[in-house]
């Protein structure tokens, strides 16, 4: 049998190239990294910094949107302290019933991401989220319990109507819990 490579060729030379008695191979392959992604990060920071000497005030000015098509943006609405809205605010009946998120969203939005935490005193019991007045059961955002009495979540982005509503449907009474908050928005 033949000696296959890397078999047994174990050589101080190789492996501990300063002789300190460790094994190099990490510390060659992290310098290999090092050497290959500094100057692509040395070039981004480049970019980034000739990019910030081109507009007003060091790059922190604002963007103007207005007279473009589809003009606005993400809106992350920070880290919330309470609830937007609590089990009190939904019928959990078995029907789909309207939320009115305008407390919440701004006038213009155009899509909400909503979490909605809930408990089912049942299994194969749902929560759901869909556009306003929309009736394709593929377009809805749901989310099945699948054990009693366990917080679930459901994280979805919803189209808004105009007057920022969407639609829920909560499976009848055993929803005992539910919890909705305005993660972020689409103008």
């Amino acid at each position: 049998m033949g000696r296959r490579p890397g078999g047994g060729d174990m050589l101080k030379s190789v492996y501990d190239c300063d002789d300190d008695g460790i094994i190099a191979v990490g510390q060659t392959q992290a310098d290999m990294v090092k050497a290959t992604y500094d100057p692509v990060i040395a070039a981004i920071q480049a970019l980034a910094a000739d990019h910030k000497t081109q507009h007003e005030n060091g790059g922190s000015d604002e963007i103007d949107l207005t007279g473009l098509s589809g003009a606005g943006g993400f809106v992350y609405r920070g880290d919330s302290t309470e609830h937007d809205f609590i089990t009190a605010s939904f019928t959990r009946d078995g029907t789909w019933r309207d939320i009115d998120l305008s407390s919440v969203v701004p006038e213009g939005a155009a899509w909400v991401y909503v979490c909605v935490t809930y408990r089912a005193s049942a299994v194969d019991k749902s929560f759901n989220l869909r556009e306003n007045g929309a009736s394709n059961a593929y377009n809805v955002a749901s989310s099945k319990a699948q054990v009693v009495n366990i917080y679930r979540n459901l994280n979805a982005w919803v189209k808004l109507d105009a007057n920022r509503v969407i639609e829920y449907f909560g499976t009848d009474g055993t929803i005992t819990d539910v919890f909705l908050n305005v993660r972020a928005w689409i103008m």
